[in-house]
């Protein structure tokens, strides 16, 4: 007799907290939050330590604690600590849900989960997300799926444009967010339709950055608040957005699907922050190696070591990073 099938629909939401969730699904902002919440049980997230998104959405998937899985950050320390690298899935030393379900032959569809770059060529389909390096084309498994992707979903990408946050352009970033919300959820809803699935995990990250550069033109009562503008509900209004696509995908589940939403870490405003080693700097307690100093330099006048990247392989001249010594590399940011 076969055992019947226990499907797991598993929707990540970045940097959500039940300060923001509950008040707005009380006042019917998230109507199918509310339902899930009143039809299911619920608890205050404990995070990771650190409470990070990398180690934080790795604990969710491997059921371990970043001393176990081995992944604490973003980055990892290099050259016996003046360096660093990327945490890559090679760092990882448990498995994740989706490892021990294609290991009992199940399918998944992972979607934007960090360490997933490359993505891995699983039973289903993955999709990296948070982490995958700027740039990057190759963010889809099976590879042709990027392609159908591209022709059903118009302005099909991975990722939300950080770069006019950097000149102050706060709408142009607003509505680049919500449109990339746009995109993933007809991703999600054309592999719901397309994919045989017995896990079903995506993750969706745009809120933790609205919420790091919008916190403070909701909150009334933080230092920097500008006073009511045409920002003060956006933080509200996406989480309104994702609630509306919860609801589309929940429409689309099997009856026999189990439906798990989640979080990694909470939010809260940031009122003053103390940058110690500037400080010290400043007060003549310690002194910048000279690496340290031109890495300082070059990134206040805004040079990127991949935009440089970009700019020579636009040129052709993308074989010239290989001749530049290491020690030079590191001394740009």
């Amino acid at each position: 007799m076969t055992a019947p099938r226990r499907r797991v629909f598993v929707v990540g939401l970045d940097a959500a907290t039940f300060d923001l969730v509950l008040p707005w699904v009380e006042a019917g902002a998230m109507p199918t939050v509310g339902r899930l919440l009143a039809g299911g049980v619920r608890a205050p997230l404990r995070s990771t330590l650190p409470a990070l998104t990398p180690p934080s959405w790795t604990s969710a998937a491997t059921g371990r604690n970043p001393g176990k899985h081995n992944v604490f950050n973003f980055y990892k320390a290099t050259a016996g600590g003046l360096g660093r690298a990327p945490v890559t899935p090679g760092d990882l030393r448990s498995p994740r849900a989706w490892d021990i379900a294609a290991s009992q032959g199940l399918r998944s569809c992972v979607l934007h989960m960090p360490l997933t770059y490359p993505p891995q060529p699983i039973p289903g389909v993955m999709i990296s997300g948070i982490m995958t390096p700027k740039g990057a084309e190759d963010f889809v498994a099976p590879p042709a799926l990027k392609a159908e992707l591209e022709a059903v979903i118009p302005g099909y990408r991975l990722e939300v444009d950080a770069t006019p946050l950097k000149r102050g352009e706060l709408e142009t970033f607003s509505r680049d967010a919500f449109d990339l919300q746009r995109v993933q959820t007809a991703e999600v809803l054309h592999l719901l339709e397309r994919e045989d699935w017995d896990l079903f995990w995506v993750m969706f990250h745009t809120l933790d950055k609205l919420q790091h550069f919008y916190w403070r033109y909701m909150d009334t009562s933080h230092p920097a608040y500008p006073g009511p503008g045409p920002f003060q509900h956006t933080i509200r209004d996406f989480h309104a957005a994702f609630d509306a696509s919860l609801a589309a995908f929940l429409a689309k589940l099997p009856d026999d699907a189990s439906v798990v939403l989640l979080s990694d870490h909470g939010s809260a405003p940031l009122h003053t922050y103390f940058c110690v080693m500037n400080w010290l700097a400043d007060e003549g307690f310690l002194t910048l190696h000279p690496e340290a100093a031109a890495r300082r330099g070059l990134a206040a006048a805004g040079v990127d070591a991949r935009a440089i990247v970009r700019g020579l392989r636009r040129a052709g001249l993308g074989w010239m990073p290989r001749l530049v010594p290491k020690g030079l590399k590191r001394a740009v940011p």
